[in-house]
């Protein structure tokens, strides 16, 4: 469990970005014992708390591509990272680490927006692009990682947990009663909702583009209804599922540490 925070655009001339971010860090630290990083540049900072899985040696992060434009924290397992690193060096890429977080980085330099429909994995970073003053923000298909943002002198936060933004000077925290009362009707916060005025959620399956003042939320993946076309038997359907479960385990056994298991009571 990472944490990643950051800010992006803000216009506050006396802010000095290394204190602000690594006091916004400090409030995440208890989700990456491994390693502290950050990247700051003028009116953006780029944070994270790293909990080690893959490559626990040379992940370090916030990691550049190399040439110093692009830069990426991440949070998250990207379960296919094998089959599209090797994909990336058939296209030249040259790798300088063993990380998802790398492959992550450089499927987004070779195919935009279009790599977020090729990971198959639970996620939410940040990529910042130097050249363009921009920053590119994702969260997985199914919101398992978490990710929220606000707007304040000019600019935005973001950050794994809420409590980060504690960590920004002047910034302060107010209950917004109409998304408590949902909240409280609904048992769970709804899409994009948080107690917090101002304080909102990237919505799962969404890429948010921070350019200058603007800020560009768009959906990149929707839960598909239609009912697909089986002929099978009763019996193949079964192994098909089977064969998909068992699957989807697999991929989620790479690591390069010990691993435990536990089994819930529900499905």
């Amino acid at each position: 469990m990472c944490g990643i925070t950051g800010f992006f655009g803000v216009k506050n001339k006396n802010l000095d970005e290394t204190t602000v971010i690594k006091n916004m860090l400090s409030m995440i630290e208890h989700r990456g014992p491994d390693q502290a990083g950050y990247y700051v540049n003028n009116s953006m900072g780029l944070g994270t708390m790293r909990l080690s899985i893959i490559d626990l040696a040379a992940g370090i992060q916030p990691l550049s591509d190399g040439t110093g434009q692009y830069w990426i924290s991440y949070n998250g397992e990207l379960y296919n990272y094998i089959e599209l690193r090797r994909r990336l060096q058939v296209l030249g890429h040259n790798f300088s680490t063993e990380s998802d977080t790398e492959v992550v980085l450089r499927s987004w330099m070779e195919w935009g927006d279009e790599a977020l429909e090729k990971f198959n994995g639970a996620f939410a970073f940040a990529i910042y692009d130097t050249v363009k003053d921009e920053v590119f923000i994702a969260r997985d298909r199914f919101g398992k990682r978490p990710l929220f943002y606000t707007q304040t002198d000019g600019g935005y936060l973001f950050a794994s947990e809420m409590k980060c933004f504690f960590g920004f000077p002047g910034f302060e925290f107010k209950f917004d009663e109409m998304s408590l009362s949902s909240i409280l009707a609904h048992w769970t916060p709804l899409p994009s909702q948080t107690p917090f005025q101002g304080i909102r959620q990237l919505p799962p399956g969404s890429i948010m583009t921070l350019r200058g003042a603007q800020c560009e939320i768009r959906p990149y993946y929707a839960l598909d209804f239609r009912a697909v076309d089986f002929d099978g038997t009763e019996n193949e359907a079964k192994e098909e599922i089977r064969n998909t479960l068992e699957q989807a385990v697999k991929l989620r056994l790479r690591s390069d540490v010990p691993m435990g298991l536990y089994l819930s009571g529900g499905v």
